[in-house]
Parts: C-alpha cells; structure tokens; sequence
C-alpha cells in the first residue's frame, strides 16, 4: 500500500514537470573569442558581447539553449562549416560564404574603415597603400573583400581585429582595415584614440547575420522568428542602443567631424595654393607694369623736354628760365613735404608753365625793352594758350593747371581769372614763387638781377598778398 502511494507521487511528480516550460533542445554557437564590442571573452572568460545578448534573447523567446563556446574566428567558422557547432555568431555573408553556409536575417549594419596613424599624412586610401603593410583579421571580412578587389596589396594576417590595431600602434605595420565599431571600441579602451584615426569614406557597408550549415533550414527558420521578434517588439533596438548608442553617436560625430576637418583643411591648403599661385602672376605682372610705367614716365619727360625744346628754339631765356624755375619749384617742394606723385606733376607743371609763350608773337616776346600796356595783355595770355595746347593730353591733366594758374595771386589780383586764396591750387602757388623768385634774381637786358637774400625779402614782403602767407617758412 505504502508502495503504491509513492509510485503515485513519482508519476505525478513527472507530470508537473512536464508543465514547468524548459528549453526543449539544446545548440552549440560559437564565434571569435576577440572581437568586441561584438562577441568576445570578458575578464572572467565568459562570452559577452552584443551579438551574444541577442543570441541569448533568441534562446529564451523559443525556449531552447545555446551553449556558447568561442575561439578564434578561422577555427569558430570551420567548427560550423564541418558540423562541430551549429550556430556561427556575427558573420557577414558573402556569396564564397554563401557556398557552405545558410545565412539568417540581418541584424544589425556596420562598415569597413581604413585605420591609419594620426601622424600619417600620405595615406588617404587603399590606392595609397601599394608596397605597405597592411594588417586585416585572418579569414576575417577585411580580408575576403580585400583579396578581391585589391589582390595587389600586400596583406599581414592576424587572429583578430584588435590584434591588428594593436600592431599598428606599435608601428609595425601602416594601416588596418577592420569593423568600424570593433575598432572604435578598442581604440577607446585602450587609449589609443590619440594615435590611431579613420580616413576616407568607408570601404563597405554590410549586415551581420548568423549562420549555420547548409542545409540546417530548421535551426535558421529558428533564428529568424527570434530576430522578427525582437526587431517588432523593440528589443533589438534597446540592446543596440545600450552597446553602441552613446559610442555611435560619439563615433559618427569623430567620423563626420574628421571629414569635414579635412574637407576644409584640404580647401585651405587648395586656396594658399591657388592664392600662391595669382601672388606670383600679381608680382609678375606689377613687376612688368612697373617697367612700362618706368618706360612710359621716361616716354611722358622726354616728350614734355621736347616741347621745351621747341620754345627754346623760339626764345631762348624763355627755356633757361624754366629750367631754373623747375629746379627752385622741386626744392620748395621737398621742403614743404610734397610726396613723390606731386613732385612729378611738379615737375612736369613747372617745365611747361611758360609754353603757352609759343602762341605769342616774337616782335613782343623777343622786344629788348620794357613791354607797353596793351603788349602786356597780350603777354598775360600766354596761361590760356598753355591751357589750350596741352589739356587734351591726358597724363598732363593735372600739370596742365600750374600752367593755367601759376600768375593768379593770393589777393585775387592775378590772372588770368582772379582766383585767391586757396582757390588756387597748391602746385600752382608753388610755382607762383619759383618764378618770382628766378625772375627777381636773373639778370635781364634792361637790369641786373638781385641777390638771392634780397629776393627772398621781397618774397616775404609779399607773401599775403601776392604769395601764401605761409611761403617765407620755407625760405
């Protein structure tokens, strides 16, 4: 009876167990032991990672247990290929893969980048890298994608991603190819940000699946109710953002940071080129302006020596004087401060102040004696007439009103239109007093001429009145 009574107990203990939900079946996953953030061996020599949380996620959402044991990535890949494991944790497919592997729904995207030394300066891409040493992960993406489009390069081998970092770090070898978010995860644990940095656009944008044996149709039917489960649910979100969120937005913000950097760097050096370049043709062409204006300022003082020449044929104490006055005119022009533009239209002003003398008749401009009253007048014209041959000409627009207005006086006395004051222009006020002055002191037929210290007391005496009152500072 009492053995009856505990029969009775057993059976009904293994109907209540058979209630109680338990993993139906069990799966052996694998995948490389060092590739974090992804999959990899945490301190305490467990599986961690993102890929290993959806797996386990998977595993409790249709009941069933997936023992994970990891190891390198070319030995995990070949333990589910030969049939050892059965489910092949974060793999990209591709159509080589796609020969001994079925692939699952993609869970999330990455990309391949080119890591480079922050120093470097000469590598922007792949095509830079012929006759470098270039580290990949062996049997890795990198690899597969490398050995096909860029069969030329000459390729270092190493178990993992980080592997290869490391290495660059070291300087044994010129750059890596590898996992963006593998790569930035161990650059900024290791505290290699500072010597390791991302250049280009990234090489290849993929997915990461899961993978099992071909043929295994009910293990990936499995896996891929998991994965639209949690992609429905919202659940694969939540673990994406709690491995990658903060380090995606820092990592896009570094990326898209750097590039505009360069964009801009590389803009900066192209305009100091281009501005280089116009400085050069700048000075080149100054240089050769510098020399026809130098031509041409030689071309503008023979051709004005030219005309004085005509009217020395004319009338030479005419010519004599306005050489002397020119060379009275140029002092006092130095002494007051004249830059070097007014002492050229000085220059010119005063050798042509009296040319005007070549429309006046030589019974009155060759006349020994005193000039009559109404020979005076006529002499009186002679401004105008320089006016009249020379404002055509455009170089000596400016010269030309010393001519026209260098016997107009300070009291509006003058002529030939009675201006004063500062009416008159400066230059011609200036030449106003070197003539006076030449005048005073040459000698003539009909007197001799005064001292140099007696002219320039009559200068002083009528300064105010026919001269700028400010002349006798200069004297």
């Amino acid at each position: 009876m009492i053995l009856k009574n505990y029969q009775k107990i057993i059976l009904w203990c293994l109907f209540f167990l058979l209630l109680i939900p338990s993993p139906s079946y069990g799966y052996f996953a694998t995948g490389d032991n060092n590739y974090p953030p992804h999959v990899y061996l945490n301190a305490q020599g467990q599986p961690e990672g993102f890929d290993i949380e959806v797996l386990k996620l998977i595993g409790e959402k249709e009941k069933v247990n997936f023992n994970i044991i990891l190891q390198d990535w070319d030995e995990a890949r070949n333990s589910v290929i030969n049939g050892k494991y059965d489910v092949l944790i974060g793999v990209v497919k591709t159509p080589e893969r796609e020969k001994y592997l079925d692939f699952s729904e993609p869970y999330m995207e990455s990309k391949l980048v080119l890591f480079v030394p922050v120093e470097n300066y000469y590598i922007h891409s792949l095509t830079d890298l012929k006759d470098r040493r270039l580290g990949v992960q062996k049997g890795g993406l990198a690899e597969e994608y490398l050995k096909t489009h860029y069969s030329y390069l000459n390729l270092y081998r190493f178990n993992s991603q980080t592997g290869a970092l490391k290495a660059l770090a070291q300087g044994t070898i010129d750059a890596v190819v590898g996992n963006y978010y593998t790569g930035m995860y161990y650059l900024d644990k290791e505290g290699l940000t500072n010597k390791i940095k991302i250049v280009g656009e990234p090489l290849l944008t993929f997915s990461y699946s899961f993978a099992v044996k071909k043929g295994n149709t009910a293990l990936l039917s499995l896996l891929n109710k998991g994965i639209k489960q949690l992609k429905s649910s919202g659940e694969l979100a939540k673990i994406h953002n709690k491995w990658f969120g903060e380090n995606l937005v820092w990592g896009k913000f570094f990326f898209y940071f750097y590039r505009v950097l360069m964009a801009v760097l590389g803009l900066l050096f192209l305009s100091w080129l281009v501005a280089f370049y116009l400085r050069l043709k700048i000075n080149k062409a100054t240089k050769e302006l510098s020399e026809i204006n130098q031509k041409l300022g030689k071309t503008y003082e023979n051709t004005i020596r030219a005309i004085v020449k005509a009217l020395e044929k004319k009338e030479s104490n005419t010519a004599i004087h306005t050489l002397r006055v020119n060379r009275i005119a140029q002092a006092i022009g130095k002494k007051l401060g004249l830059s070097e533009q007014e002492l050229k239209i000085l220059n010119w002003g005063t050798l042509l102040h009296d040319i005007g003398k070549l429309g006046i008749g030589d019974q009155i401009l060759l006349k020994p004696g005193p000039l009559t009253s109404e020979e005076y007048e006529i002499i009186k014209k002679h401004p105008k007439y320089a006016y009249d041959i020379l404002h055509d000409i455009d170089y000596l627009r400016e010269a030309v009103q010393i001519a026209l207005y260098h016997h107009e006086k300070y009291d509006g006395t003058g002529y030939p239109y009675g201006l004063k004051g500062d009416e008159i222009p400066l230059l011609a006020r200036i030449c106003s007093v070197a003539d006076a002055l030449e005048a005073m002191t040459a000698d003539r037929p009909y007197r001799k001429g005064m001292t140099i210290d007696a002219a320039i007391e009559e200068i002083k005496k009528h300064c105010g009145t026919q001269f700028d009152p400010g002349w006798w500072k200069s004297f």
